[in-house]
């Protein structure tokens, strides 16, 4: 009778955290693979590296050589803030990011310019978020319509 036992709370943002299996999100789906260009305490530089094109069916592009069509995505600052960064079996949080760097909430264990790492965005947890940027809305665990003001609490009854 007295365990404690996992409950949801009613809150306006997500219960879930990004990339578990209640998220549903595969890091692998959105990590990016990077290239560290530098190292300055807490801050990593890096370069995206190219990725192939894909048609509406998933199928890579080809040029009129038969070579895979490559392009490099640019991310705009912000889009990695509260993500993860992946290397040698080890996630560190990323707390800020620009668009060719990342500002970390500790230091990665092993890290060197040069080596290639995967880096992923994050989630805080709103509804629009969860939406826009993943079109992870069914899965979504908030309740974004709870008053902000409990009449109960807040208000002298007359």
């Amino acid at each position: 009778q007295n365990r404690n036992i996992l409950t949801r709370k009613f809150q306006k943002s997500c219960a879930n955290k990004i990339y578990d299996r209640f998220c549903g999100l595969n890091f692998d789906d959105w990590a990016v693979e990077v290239t560290v260009t530098a190292i300055n305490a807490l801050t990593v530089s890096f370069t995206v590296n190219p990725t192939p094109v894909l048609d509406e069916n998933g199928d890579p592009v080809l040029d009129e050589n038969g070579d895979q069509v490559m392009e490099v995505k640019t991310y705009e600052s912000g889009y990695f803030n509260r993500g993860l960064i992946f290397k040698n079996g080890v996630y560190t949080s990323i707390l800020s990011s620009t668009s060719n760097s990342v500002s970390l909430y500790r230091q990665h264990s092993g890290l060197h310019v040069g080596d290639v790492l995967k880096i992923a965005p994050a989630c805080d947890q709103t509804r629009q978020v969860c939406h826009d940027k993943f079109d992870n809305h069914l899965r979504f665990m908030g309740f974004p319509n709870v008053p902000a003001v409990n009449p109960t609490n807040d208000q002298i009854v007359k």
